[in-house]
């Protein structure tokens, strides 16, 4: 009875031991299921942290490239401006010049068209004088040959003087 009571006891050591190997193994388990839930959810975490990161920087970097981009179309756009006003103005000096050349190409008419008269003027006075020559020397001659009672004769020297006047 005594071996047979030590061998239960023993047994029943036995078991306990187990048991307590069991449960020791079962709160490591359930210690080291909580760890990992705390690593995963730390993990989780540190994502969600540098998808938040990754995104303001996104986003930082599309506020500035608009902001680079809108002074470029604001640069662009006084540029534009700047040579719409240059090319207005070489139109108006274009102008300017060309109604400069036109007047000067105005005043060249002019001035030969008033040498042109001077120059007829000075035929014109010429050919008088030659003409008003010719009846003096005609009345000369006609008075010198007493042709002055000629009717016909003082009629052609009135003709002609009437021509030169």
């Amino acid at each position: 009875a005594a071996a047979a009571n030590a061998t239960a006891q023993r047994e029943l050591a036995e078991q306990r031991a187990t048991t307590m190997r069991e449960a020791a193994a079962a709160n490591k388990a359930q210690a080291d299921a909580a760890e990992a839930a705390r690593s995963l959810e730390l993990a989780r975490l540190a994502h969600a942290e540098e998808v938040r990161a990754s995104a303001l920087a996104n986003a930082t970097v599309a506020r500035d490239r608009a902001k680079a981009d809108a002074e470029a179309a604001k640069r662009a756009d006084a540029e534009t401006r700047l040579a719409a006003s240059r090319a207005e103005a070489a139109r108006a000096e274009a102008a300017r010049l060309e109604s400069k050349r036109a007047v000067a190409d105005a005043e060249a008419r002019a001035a030969e068209a008033k040498a042109l008269s001077a120059s007829a003027e000075s035929a014109a006075e010429t050919r008088r004088a030659d003409l008003l020559r010719s009846i003096v020397q005609e009345a000369a001659s006609g008075a010198a040959g007493d042709m002055a009672s000629n009717s016909s004769f003082v009629e052609a020297l009135a003709g002609r003087l009437e021509t030169i006047s």
